[in-house]
C-alpha cells in the first residue's frame, strides 16, 4: 500500500483503493449469496410441486417426504414466511389424510404443522385444518376456537361457517369461542359500519350471532 512520505501513513488514494476493493468484494459476495438464495427458492418450489403431485395421487408418505425436504431447504435460505407456511400447511394436509385412514399418530403431527403455518400466516384455510386436527385429537374447544378465529379472517367463508354449525350441533350447542375472539369480531363489525361498509359489517355481525348462539341456547335449554 502506498504511504505518505512523512510518517509512513497510507495515502488517501491508497485508502480509497482499499475501500473500493472491499466494496467490490462485498458486492460479489452479496451477488453470490443472492444467486444461492434464488437456487434454493427454485428447489423449494420444485419439491413442493412434487409433493403436491404425490398428494393428488394419494401417495401420502411420498408427499410428506417431499414437503419435509422442501422445509429443510427453505430453512437454510427461506425469507418468505408465507412460502414456509404453505409448506407446513401442505404437510399437515397429508398428515390429516393419513389420520383419516387410521394412523392416529398423524393427528398430532398435523396439529403441530398447522400451528407452525398459522404462526407465520394465520389464514382461514390453515385455521380450518387446525380445527380438523384438534377435533381428531378430541380437543373440541380448541377446534371451535380455531374455527371462530377463521371467521375473524373470513366472516363469509361458507366452508368455515358450515363447520361452525356442524361442530356446534354435534356438541349440543355448548361451545363458545373466547371472549377475545368475539371482541375482535365486534371491533371489525364496528369499524366496517363506521366506514359505511354496511354489507361487510353485517357479515361480521351475522358471524357473531352464529358463534354466540351456542352459548345462548345452551344457557336457556334444560
Amino acid at each position: 500500500m502506498a504511504t505518505d512520505e512523512e510518517g509512513g501513513e497510507p495515502s488517501l488514494q491508497a485508502i480509497a483503493e482499499t475501500e473500493a476493493r472491499l466494496l467490490a468484494k462485498e458486492k460479489e459476495f452479496a451477488t453470490g449469496r443472492e444467486g444461492m438464495r434464488e437456487a434454493q427458492r427454485e428447489e423449494v418450489q420444485a419439491l413442493k410441486e412434487e409433493g403436491n403431485a404425490a398428494f393428488r395421487k394419494g401417495k401420502l408418505a411420498d408427499a410428506i417426504e417431499r414437503y419435509t425436504e422442501a422445509i429443510d431447504v427453505d430453512f437454510q435460505f427461506g425469507d418468505d414466511e408465507k412460502v414456509t407456511a404453505v409448506l407446513y400447511s401442505n404437510r399437515a394436509a397429508a398428515y390429516l389424510k393419513q389420520a383419516e385412514v387410521g394412523w392416529d399418530e398423524a393427528w398430532e403431527q398435523a396439529e403441530r404443522d398447522c400451528c407452525r403455518a398459522i404462526e407465520r400466516d394465520a389464514t382461514a384455510k390453515y385455521l380450518l385444518r387446525h380445527a380438523k386436527a384438534c377435533e381428531g385429537l378430541e380437543r373440541i374447544n380448541d377446534a371451535f376456537e380455531s374455527l371462530a378465529t377463521a371467521v375473524v379472517h373470513e366472516p363469509t367463508n361458507k366452508v368455515v361457517l358450515k363447520e361452525v354449525e356442524r361442530l356446534r350441533e354435534q356438541h349440543d350447542n355448548a361451545l363458545r369461542p373466547s371472549e377475545g375472539t368475539l371482541q375482535k369480531l365486534r371491533k371489525r363489525a364496528a369499524a366496517r359500519a363506521e366506514r359505511g361498509a354496511d354489507q361487510q359489517a353485517r357479515a361480521f355481525q351475522d358471524a357473531i350471532e352464529l358463534l354466540e348462539v351456542s352459548h345462548i341456547e345452551a344457557a336457556t335449554t334444560d
